[in-house]
């Protein structure tokens, strides 16, 4: 809409912000990245869940160039954010469709089941604890309560959207992250930076963007800095002015690096798990979103 002048005149920034929120993001980008999860993890042949390869082709013509160019398309056709579009462009009968759907749904309603299982045992666990004298973060008892009574499909999808997000930050991020460090070497910058590295993998790449988006929220800078600086021997980016916090500025203050929990796993490992991390951090008040430093008063 902001293409055409006339628009311009009576689209303020009130109206784009209405127009992105209330349309495109629930409609068209909540929805895609879901369904993105669902290829990676059930829907490719080589994901860790893997059902079959009913995403195979269409996916490859998007990431990979050779694949693309030998099955007639151009080299620009493998542009890996238009398989975001071809998702939605899919007929019902497409294998793929049909694989996104059906595993979306199951995918789901376990996870419903399985975090509404975690979380009354971690209110069990917890008040167990209390009612022996011991101590616990204060707030934490009441947020599992208050999660566990209010979870539902709608917040299950929200976490695993935002789960997706991050690893499509991180992944996908990778290649442009590369070329930027590439270019911050050419810099007068970089003699600041004695111990960076003449060059950075695209696995090491993916790994500072997941620290970054893991790091600890900034009110000074909401977008975080993942980059100039690099420390080899931790893989944390840092600022050159303060050299023993190695950590990137700014993120979204949960950590969801942890493995995910199943029942009967030990509570350091079910309040790391990133489903929990997410839902009990929506019950604790925003200076609290430290997530695990608030847990880590125990």
């Amino acid at each position: 809409m902001d293409i055409f002048q006339e628009s311009r005149w009576n689209l303020d920034e009130t109206a784009r912000l209405t127009w992105y929120e209330d349309l495109i993001y629930p409609q068209l980008v909540a929805p895609r990245l879901t369904r993105f999860g669902i290829v990676l993890d059930h829907c490719l042949s080589e994901a860790d869940n893997s059902i079959g390869d009913f995403c195979d082709h269409d996916y490859r013509l998007r990431m990979d160039v050779e694949y693309a160019v030998a099955n007639g398309k151009d080299p620009d056709y493998a542009e890996q954010l238009f398989f975001f579009d071809d998702m939605g462009s899919f007929e019902e009968n497409h294998p793929c469709k049909i694989c996104i759907e059906t595993m979306l749904e199951e995918k789901m309603s376990s996870m419903v089941t399985s975090y509404t299982d975690l979380l009354t045992e971690l209110f069990v666990t917890l008040q167990d604890e209390v009612d022996s004298g011991f101590d616990i973060a204060d707030g934490l008892l009441e947020a599992v309560q208050m999660v566990g009574l209010q979870l539902n499909r709608e917040l299950v999808e929200e976490f695993y959207m935002y789960y997706i997000a991050r690893k499509v930050y991180a992944e996908l991020g990778a290649s442009s992250y590369v070329s930027g460090y590439e270019t911050f070497l050419s810099t007068t910058l970089a003699s600041l930076c004695r111990d960076c590295p003449q060059n950075v993998t695209e696995e090491e790449a993916a790994q500072a963007l997941f620290i970054h988006a893991d790091n600890a929220y900034s009110s000074l800078n909401t977008a975080g800095v993942p980059v100039p600086f690099w420390n080899e021997d931790s893989g944390y980016l840092f600022d050159y002015r303060n050299t023993t916090e190695l950590k990137p500025y700014g993120g979204s203050g949960l950590d969801l690096s942890g493995d995910f929990a199943t029942s009967g796993d030990s509570i350091d490992d079910i309040l790391r798990d990133p489903g929990i991390v997410w839902f009990v951090s929506t019950a604790l008040p925003m200076v609290a979103r430290k997530f695990l430093s608030f847990f880590d008063q125990n």
